[in-house]
């Protein structure tokens, strides 16, 4: 009887700790009363996808489209994690309709589900006590809790990423372990579906397998990944309905550049106009920044965009540099303040690392190849620079966790603690840890709610109230991460045009003529001057400068203290 009291309280310490996660990740929109950053595309996607059953947004002259106009001329999107897109339309279909604060917390709940697979993985291996340790620095981890906010990102990918951990570790040591081999490669490619980025896994983990020779294991874990992907993933790739096809795939650069979604030719084109219409311009002065006179590094990533798009193409020794420095960029974030607590969290998971060798060896290496094999693909492969650290969320969180209960039973051994005092001490020090997580935390959280984010929510308020036709676009100057943000607000269809592109068509006279082919009947974002410029050469109504009184919620005074008390 009182083991299994002993049990139910312990399980109940768990699913307390993740229901504290998620009231901690809930917090700063709760506190600040507005989501501070950009969506992604693929909550786009899922609205339109379950409106018109069509996985679009953009038409042939790439403007991104309402919902209806979706239904009507919308282009097959080559935009990725589709299955991150299909699950959001499913959980649209069951809701209706949501608000950006509706994804909120959708999100909350999902990166909660994935938070309570972990602790529960961690709980079976290791006890209670590193169990609450590791939920309690997984949730304040920086990048961790940020990640929470990309919605439409890794929500999904994480879940399932977890699942296969779960089934991957009960399994290597069960007699009939090949049926949690099977639902580990299951869920392992489901996260691959839902974001691509972890493409990148399959090859590390495959390697890892292969190397210490555990072949059921192999078989087991990758013929179901071999099966999906053969079936969900290959086809669209080869069809050129994928956006990475011309990443790995390379062509004759003209024709790769036409078969291109503009999300990807955006890294390095301004808007869709410069891409399409005054791309020999563009790339004139491309030939500027090229030579290094904005810098060597930055010439090379320039070149590395216009790689990617097929402007362009470096060399052996050219890759070798660039993929240096970005290998060097990934590294460094292990140290970062602001993404992974500092260098004595740093410090804390190495030191976790070494104890957890008298744990578990295979798991201490298989997440040490696991994040050490990513990096080098991302860097020397791939060509990434984007912050990759939420991937190893799960193994920072386990070798910090294990670093705090390692340096612990050091003191204890050093001062004779007895079993209350360690208790004690163990409590202080993680509560200690925490803080220091917690200012860090604070910090992050001040720079993300620096953003312009209310600019485009007031944007989309004033663009609600105006009659705007359905199939009329809107030319507008905000970014493209913002242009998201902006459809999924009013589902109005626009395209970017920046301030100095449409100086250009002003000043060659062919302002109607732009504006006729895209079918552009209003402006948004522009300066005053711009603005009346623009109206006066094309006809097209003002809906708002960029010269407005940003709308901000209101913060309550109470909220206001709490949110200060972490300084």
């Amino acid at each position: 009887m009182n083991m299994t009291k002993s049990k139910i309280l312990k399980v109940f310490f768990l699913f307390f700790a993740v229901l504290f996660a998620a009231g901690v990740w809930y917090s700063p929109f709760l506190f600040k009363g507005y989501y501070p950053d950009a969506v992604n595309d693929q909550l786009v996607l899922a609205k339109n996808l379950q409106k018109t059953g069509k996985y679009s947004m953009y038409n042939d002259k790439g403007v991104l489209l309402s919902s209806d106009e979706v239904a009507l001329s919308g282009e097959m999107s080559t935009i990725g994690n589709r299955l991150t897109a299909g699950l959001y339309s499913k959980i649209l279909s069951y809701m209706g309709q949501l608000d950006i604060n509706d994804f909120m917390v959708v999100s909350v709940i999902i990166n909660s589900l994935t938070l309570l697979v972990l602790v529960f993985l961690v709980y079976y291996f290791f006890g209670t006590k590193i169990a609450l340790i590791f939920s309690f620095i997984y949730t304040l981890l920086p990048a961790n809790w940020r990640n929470v906010y990309a919605l439409g990102n890794y929500e999904f990918a994480l879940l399932f990423l977890s699942l296969f951990f779960l089934f991957f570790l009960l399994g290597k040591d069960k007699r009939y372990g090949y049926v949690h081999f099977i639902f580990s490669g299951l869920f392992l490619s489901f996260a691959v579906l839902a974001k691509e980025a972890f493409l990148i896994t399959l090859p590390v983990i495959f390697i890892y397998i292969a190397f210490k020779k555990k072949y059921k294991m192999l078989i087991f874990t990758f013929a179901p990944v071999i099966i999906v992907m053969s079936i969900f993933y290959l086809p669209n790739f080869f069809r050129g309905d994928n956006i990475y096809k011309g990443l790995i795939l390379k062509g004759h650069s003209e024709q790769k550049e036409e078969k291109f979604d503009f999300s990807l030719a955006g890294h390095l084109y301004p808007d869709y106009y410069t891409f399409r219409f005054d791309r020999e311009n563009f790339l004139e002065q491309y030939k500027n920044v090229k030579k290094g006179d904005e810098g060597f590094i930055k010439s090379l990533m320039v070149k590395k965009a216009a790689d990617n798009v097929g402007a362009d193409s470096l060399d052996l020794s050219e890759r070798f540099v660039v993929s240096s420095y970005l290998f060097v960029v990934h590294v460094a974030r292990f140290f970062s303040l602001e993404d992974i607590g500092g260098v004595f969290i740093f410090l804390l998971g190495l030191l976790g690392f070494v104890y957890l060798k008298r744990h578990d060896l295979f798991l201490r290496n298989l997440l040490a190849w696991w994040i050490g094999g990513s990096i080098i693909l991302f860097s020397y492969a791939a060509l990434v620079g984007r912050n990759h650290l939420m991937d190893f969320g799960f193994a920072i969180g386990l070798f910090v966790s294990m670093g705090i209960v390692y340096l612990l039973e050091i003191f204890s051994r050093h001062f004779n603690w007895g079993e209350k005092n360690k208790l004690w001490m163990s409590v202080f020090a993680v509560l200690i840890f925490g803080y220091g997580l917690l200012t860090i935390d604070h910090v992050v959280w001040g720079r993300a709610y620096d953003s312009d984010i209310l600019r485009i929510h007031t944007y989309a308020d004033i663009t609600k109230q105006k009659n705007i036709k359905e199939g009329e676009v809107i030319a507008t100057s905000i970014r493209s991460d913002e242009s998201i943000t902006f459809n999924l607000l009013t589902d109005k269809s626009l395209i970017i045009f920046r301030p100095e592109t449409m100086e250009k068509i002003i000043s060659r006279g062919k302002t109607e003529e732009v504006f006729d082919y895209f079918g552009i009947k209003h402006i948004l974002g522009y300066s005053d001057d711009l603005s009346e410029k623009i109206a006066k050469n094309s006809g097209a109504s003002i809906i708002a400068t960029s010269n407005i009184k940003i709308i901000r919620p209101e913060t309550s005074s109470g909220k206001s203290f709490l949110m200060n008390l972490v300084k």
